[in-house]
């Protein structure tokens, strides 16, 4: 079974083309290679959904349309709902870099090497 990650939210439908405005939890520049996210459904499983467009909309937002919803009715559904993918389909991190979810469960160590503890969670703004 695939891990997936939480690559941003659906906060609003934006005009009348179907789009859906995404607050993106990775930068919008790295959007540009994701041809296929992701939705949760209820009982777990994850839904594919090809990406028909794909825009950057200022910082911290994409504007997507995807396949198959044809409507306002349909576009409104996803309201809310997170975005997914594989963690193998994410964008490669330079060296340094990491996700939040690469960190989580590490052991945290003082400057002089005591064990304080394990990172538990990473959590930003994007998260509210």
């Amino acid at each position: 079974m695939e891990d997936f990650v939480v690559i941003g939210k659906i906060a609003d439908t934006y005009g009348l083309n179907q789009e859906l405005k995404v607050l993106a939890y990775l930068p919008p520049k790295e959007w540009k290679r994701i041809k296929k996210v992701y939705f949760k459904k209820r009982g777990g499983d994850y839904v594919p959904f090809e990406l028909e467009k794909l825009r950057p909309h200022g910082e911290k937002w994409v504007l997507i349309k995807l396949k198959g919803v044809q409507s306002q009715e349909d576009a409104i559904r996803f309201l809310g709902a997170k975005v997914f993918l594989p963690k193998e389909n994410l964008p490669k991190r330079k060296k340094d870099e990491y996700y939040f979810f690469e960190l989580e469960g590490l052991e945290v160590r003082s400057q002089e090497g005591k064990v304080l503890g394990r990172v538990d969670r990473v959590s930003s703004d994007k998260d509210r």
